[in-house]
């Protein structure tokens, strides 16, 4: 086991939503503590892609902070393309696991990367997807 985790798009929106809901900011504060926990994080181009898009378009984020937000992540954790090898391998696991094409891209990139455990608040809690990554849901 390599220790590195991959978190899915839906965690990094409840770190930066400024909702009040007692359910969002319990998804905040579980989302912080796991960044605390885990030095070794990797998210792929797709992540960055979708997280910019719910800030710009649900969120109402100006541009520029969007931009710190990006170019902070980049600094702290590692970004992984997505190649044609992710492409392929998401068709397979839609193919087999009978999940969304998004989900699928970010579990092939997870399992991709080598990571062990991808949080995800999207996909079933404990699926292991080909005895290569575990899916855990934070909030579960």
């Amino acid at each position: 086991m390599s220790g590195k985790i991959f978190i899915d798009t839906n965690l990094w929106v409840y770190l930066f939503s400024d909702s009040e809901s007692s359910d969002d900011m319990k998804k905040n504060a579980s989302v912080k503590h796991l960044l605390r926990e885990s030095p070794d994080i990797i998210v792929s181009a797709q992540v960055l892609s979708e997280l910019s898009n719910v800030l710009l378009k649900k969120m109402n984020f100006p541009v520029d902070k969007i931009r710190n937000i990006i170019y902070e992540m980049t600094e702290s954790i590692e970004i992984k393309p997505v190649d044609e090898r992710d492409i392929s391998y998401a068709l397979d696991i839609v193919e087999r696991y009978k999940i969304s094409w998004f989900d699928a891209l970010i579990a092939a990139s997870a399992i991709n990367s080598k990571t062990d455990t991808l949080y995800s608040e999207d996909l079933q809690h404990g699926l292991e997807i080909d005895r290569s990554i575990k899916i855990i849901n934070p909030f579960v």
